[in-house]
């Protein structure tokens, strides 16, 4: 723990109200989002306008059905900017397994674009695999916890908690948050384009292939077939779950590339070299 908080002070001061504001009204938006390996997973929230039955997925994978009763919100907190809403008791979304290639020690990197209103002790943005194992799960947080409030991937020498409460990031504003994993032993999460966590694993991810993506809550145990925990509580703009490693570069340019804000402007991913 205390490594896990000379790394966070290190590498990613906190940022704070004052050095990060939220998008303008209508944010500017490049052509191009930067794209590692296979775009499995390309869920944007202006999608849902006429229903939120089904979370279309323009990713190569299958389609998100919703569980509770999810709404599309076209202007958040009037920041200009649309969000599928969740009310932290039972809205989620229920997706396919994944490919082999997002099994086991698969790389990974996982962003999200998100407006948390009020962050609690562990809410759970995006699930993969099974909490019945050490290293079993890939749990993307947005949590306030500092052991395990940024991804728990059950136990803490796998955990990525925050270290430091100031390195938290702020409630009432949209982020863009992405966690990414090497395919080996290191996890790394960025905060609105900034390096933030650095992660050294004891050992890579095993990541169980028969358990169904979740979006917005976690699965209590290795029993339990969908949603039943950590229901997070506040908007989603988009998901975007990649076959490989974003590097910093890159993650920088898809924070620059803004919200998606409407099918027509959303960003078409492309794959840079």
């Amino acid at each position: 723990m205390k490594r896990l908080i000379a790394i966070t002070l290190l590498l990613a001061q906190p940022l704070t109200a004052a050095t990060i504001v939220t998008p303008p009204v209508a944010p500017k938006l490049l052509s191009r989002i930067a794209v590692a390996g296979m775009l499995y997973v390309d869920v944007r929230a202006s999608d849902t306008c006429t229903s939120t039955a089904t979370w279309t997925n323009r990713g190569v994978l299958g389609q998100f059905q919703s569980t509770g009763n999810p709404k599309f919100v076209g202007d958040v907190a009037d920041t200009g900017i649309p969000g599928v809403q969740f009310n932290g008791t039972g809205d989620a979304y229920i997706g396919p397994r994944p490919v082999p290639a997002l099994q086991g020690n698969g790389a990974r990197s996982i962003e999200v674009w998100v407006y948390n209103p009020q962050i609690a002790n562990e809410e759970t943005l995006l699930l993969f695999g099974d909490p019945g194992r050490l290293g079993g799960k890939c749990a993307m947080n947005y949590g306030a916890n500092l052991i395990f409030g940024a991804c728990a991937q059950q136990g803490a020498d796998y955990d990525l908690g925050w270290g430091e409460s100031e390195n938290v990031p702020f409630a009432a504003a949209w982020h863009h948050l992405v966690y990414t994993y090497n395919g080996d032993t290191t996890c790394c999460y960025y905060v609105d384009g900034q390096i933030r966590l650095i992660k050294n694993l004891p050992g890579p991810l095993k990541i169980a292939g028969d358990k169904t993506i979740l979006i917005g809550a976690a699965r209590a145990n290795a029993n339990s077939p969908g949603p039943s925990k950590f229901w997070f509580s506040g908007y989603i703009n988009c998901i975007r779950v990649h076959g490989g490693v974003l590097t910093a570069s890159q993650v920088a340019t898809n924070f620059a590339a803004a919200p998606c804000l409407s099918i027509s402007t959303a960003p078409t991913p492309t794959l840079l070299k």
